[in-house]
């Protein structure tokens, strides 16, 4: 199964791994913060994430990652993401606030130049999740995504470790099934 994801996405996907040990309305608070009015709201991506949270913990072992650079996994499923037959710089015949915001492409465009950079991948690559997991715990142990806040790094650390286990434990049973 793969899951399409753009390069600033990847550290945010380990981060709600951290997270999920907390109920909803803490996720929240932690995972979009001052974006909600209130924490009973859904957030405008939160669908997308939690998406791909699932088809990850369904089939972790089976899992293959391609990073793009357009609209990605969590992107379509985004509230903000509207049908635009112009398209936009993430993509054909959908925008979204962030691609009408030139400050906002040029953040997404330097991140994911960053990201790309320190995992030597690049737009296409495709890599199954347990490498991934593996390159960005070597070679991006400190959490860069467009928060600059230190309370993802919290998340980031933890979520290594449930995706750790949660593919060994997927290869365990692959070994004595």
């Amino acid at each position: 199964m793969k899951i399409r994801l753009r390069p600033y996405h990847l550290g945010y996907f380990v981060c709600y791994f951290g997270c999920l040990h907390l109920k909803v309305e803490d996720l929240r608070k932690v995972f979009w913060g001052s974006q909600l009015t209130t924490f009973t709201e859904k957030a405008y991506n939160e669908d997308g994430f939690n998406e791909v949270i699932s088809k990850i913990k369904s089939n972790p072992d089976e899992i293959e990652i391609e990073v793009v650079q357009e609209f990605d996994d969590i992107c379509i499923e985004c509230n903000k993401r509207i049908r635009d037959e112009k398209g936009s710089v993430w993509g054909e015949r959908h925008s979204c606030s962030s691609s009408r915001d030139p400050r906002m492409v040029e953040n997404v465009n330097a991140e994911n130049r960053i990201i790309l950079q320190k995992l030597g991948l690049q737009f296409g690559s495709v890599i199954t999740l347990k490498n991934l997991v593996k390159l960005l715990s070597n070679r991006m142990p400190v959490f860069t995504g467009l928060e600059k806040d230190s309370k993802w790094q919290e998340s980031y650390e933890k979520g290594f470790s449930v995706l750790s286990l949660l593919l060994k434990q997927a290869e365990t049973f692959d070994n004595t099934g």
